[in-house]
């Protein structure tokens, strides 16, 4: 858990540097949102997709283990939690496709009092696919972390910036 404040923080960190950059920056993110208001608070983010296909090599319905291979020839045995309702439903030789977002969104504002009170909440959500469809599912979470920026060595990240 505090590996993962510390990564979102410092996530904050470089995307808060970059828009305090005056060198032009290329746009690859999917999700950029920037508010040019005196009393709105500067916000950037970005967002990357993968997609994953892995075929389905052992179904143990009894232990709740299944066997993937991925994309590479590699091999796992996984554990299925008891979420997964019809696991006795999936076979050897069908296809699992996954998708993977990851997305990380950064404000300068001062925090609201419920942030402070709350500075690292989690919300996670799941859905899963109707009894006609094939066995499908999703889970999505969201984390927020509210940090205070103490300083910044101006001098040198500027330098880094400019060099780039």
């Amino acid at each position: 858990m505090k590996k993962t404040l510390i990564h979102l923080a410092l996530a904050a960190l470089i995307v808060a540097a970059a828009s305090c950059s005056k060198t032009p920056k290329q746009e690859t993110s999917t999700t950029t949102t920037e508010t040019s208001q005196q009393s709105a608070p500067v916000a950037r983010g970005e967002m990357a997709t993968t997609h994953m296909s892995f075929s389905v090599e052992a179904v143990d319905v009894e232990k709740r283990h299944i066997t993937l291979k991925g994309p590479e020839g590699n091999t796992g045995v996984f554990e299925v939690g008891d979420q997964v309702q019809r696991l006795s439903e999936i076979k050897p030789g069908d296809t699992i496709h996954a998708d993977y977002t990851v997305g990380a969104v950064a404000e300068l504002r001062e925090p609201t009092e419920e942030e402070k009170s709350a500075p690292l909440t989690e919300v996670t959500a799941a859905s899963r696919g109707t009894s006609e469809e094939p066995p499908a599912g999703s889970i999505g979470r969201a984390v927020r972390a509210v940090a205070s920026i103490e300083s910044l060595p101006w001098c040198r990240m500027i330098s880094a910036w400019s060099a780039v």
